[in-house]
């Protein structure tokens, strides 16, 4: 939440953090290095629902003797549908795209003061697409240690299309990403750093522009089929004075992989661990990709999915 006086608004944001990662071998919202292939393909879809990932702490009465405070839930409740999709051209090489629909719900703020808006808010509308690519510099799909570095850029049809909605933000934006990750035998760990390029906005003293995003991941491949994710990832303008810039979610998940089908399945839970703009009281994703791959993980000259033992 954000503590503020009484002040204006300036500029739209989105308030959707949960960035799920297009294609295979990544984790949730960590992307690995561990592209492979040649001209293979994936598509899937996640939902996730958010409850509170927006509110104001603004004073109600008595603001200059004796303030009195409370919340306005600017955005009570953040329904995504993300369409992923990615293609690799070349094994070291991996193009993502993911597209979010989003319904909105919320008290709304007033743009002169830091107040519910008249009616509130509610709308269902495309959010901010985003088109990705990583590449891959060191390791291969199958070694200890994999290095990759990444970019990608948003197009910001989300406040076009449902204005003051905070379904996108209200200018391209745009990031480089560096990829580490690290395979031990049932073990895997992975982390991300972003800086991203944004139009500054603000709610309160609370100001909302370019940023530094990082994420953390484990991994514990309990079976072939089945493993479990413990994941944060957060966003900061290293200005902590600024109240709401920081933030810190933490997501506990697994990922099922059947089988004999090209396909993998997700699903989870997450929570604020700081309460900034974007940090949910609570979080549930579900999600399944198709993965069209011709590989051959036994190395037994039967591909993975007409193999009925792929491991």
């Amino acid at each position: 939440s954000i503590a503020s006086a009484q002040v204006a608004v300036a500029n739209e944001f989105s308030v959707e953090r949960f960035d799920p990662a297009p294609g295979p071998r990544n984790f949730f919202v960590t992307r690995t290095a561990r592209s492979d292939g040649d001209k293979t393909w994936s598509a899937g879809l996640v939902y996730d629902f958010a409850s509170n990932p927006f509110t104001v702490q603004t004073c109600t009465q008595n603001c200059v003797t004796n303030p009195t405070y409370g919340d306005v839930h600017v955005v009570k409740s953040l329904s995504t549908a993300h369409v992923l999709a990615s293609f690799t051209p070349v094994p070291q090489l991996q193009l993502g795209l993911r597209l979010p629909v989003s319904r909105v719900g919320g008290d709304g703020l007033d743009r002169t003061a830091l107040v519910g808006r008249e009616g509130g808010v509610s709308g269902f509308a495309l959010g901010d697409p985003m088109l990705e690519g990583k590449y891959r510099l060191l390791g291969t799909v199958d070694t200890p240690l994999a290095i990759a570095i990444g970019g990608f850029v948003t197009a910001p049809t989300g406040s076009a299309i449902a204005k003051d909605k905070y379904i996108g933000d209200r200018s391209v934006t745009g990031g480089l990403r560096a990829i580490a990750d690290v395979k031990i035998n049932m073990f895997s760990f992975g982390g991300n750093l972003v800086g991203v390029l944004r139009q500054p906005g603000q709610v309160g003293d609370a100001k909302i522009g370019s940023e530094l995003r990082g994420s953390l991941a484990a991994g514990m491949q309990l079976s072939p089929i089945f493993k479990v994710i413990l994941e944060a990832f957060g966003n900061s303008r290293l200005q902590f004075k600024d109240n709401g810039t920081s933030a810190l979610e933490g997501l506990l998940g697994v990922q099922l992989t059947p089988m004999g089908l090209p396909m993998a399945f997700t699903g989870g839970v997450g929570t604020g661990l700081i309460r900034g703009i974007g940090a949910p009281d609570f979080r549930g994703f579900i999600g399944a990709t198709y993965v069209h791959e011709n590989n051959d993980r036994d190395k037994d000259g039967i591909l993975d999915y007409k193999d009925q033992c792929p491991t």
